[in-house]
């Protein structure tokens, strides 16, 4: 069979299928067929049928066959987890999942972007002190920090705290000058 009509193959099950075997089957066929393609594997991560367990399974095991996806993985399972917004446990999820984007690509600012979003302005959750320590932890490795230090002051001018504003207010101002 062609490895485009196996390809549809796959997608139809990753797409359609809420058959645990089924899925894992085609999991396994598009691994030994050696399919790199991120879009394809998005859908799969994206199907209503599998549990969360099921998700990090499949994410870390692609990662694992195809490292150049790794990147897209991660922040599409972040997607995944931070979607469901009033569940800690998959705030905590989607947050090591960016963590995790943000270590295999230290440069970009998505990541760090997501994590922010993450953080709710009306409840105090452990994963609101969890997004900002990311954010002060491995944020001077991106490569546009204007974005970064933008977005960090307007992070603190809307919890109130205006030296914080200030001051990434200024390191913004300073890096869109560099």
């Amino acid at each position: 069979m062609p490895l485009k009509d196996i390809k549809q193959k796959i997608e139809t099950v990753f797409r359609f299928s809420n058959n645990s075997d089924e899925i894992f089957d085609a999991v396994d066929a598009a691994v030994h067929e050696k399919i790199s393609d991120t879009d394809l594997y998005k859908i799969l991560l994206g199907n209503a049928a599998l549990s969360k367990d099921e998700i990090i399974l499949f994410t870390e095991k692609l990662s694992r066959e195809f490292p150049e996806c790794c990147y897209d993985l991660y922040m599409w399972t972040a997607k995944i987890f931070g979607s469901s917004y009033l569940d800690h446990n998959n705030l905590e999820k989607s947050l090591h999942y960016l963590k995790k984007a943000s270590e295999k690509e230290p440069a970009q600012c998505e990541p760090y972007l997501a994590a922010l979003k993450l953080y709710n302005y009306d409840l105090e959750l452990p994963t609101n002190e969890k997004v900002i320590e990311m954010m002060n932890h491995n944020s001077d490795s991106v490569k546009d920090k204007t974005i970064i230090y933008s977005t960090l002051a307007d992070h603190y001018e809307r919890i109130g705290d205006v030296s914080l504003k200030r001051k990434y207010r200024s390191l913004a101002e300073k890096y869109r000058h560099q």
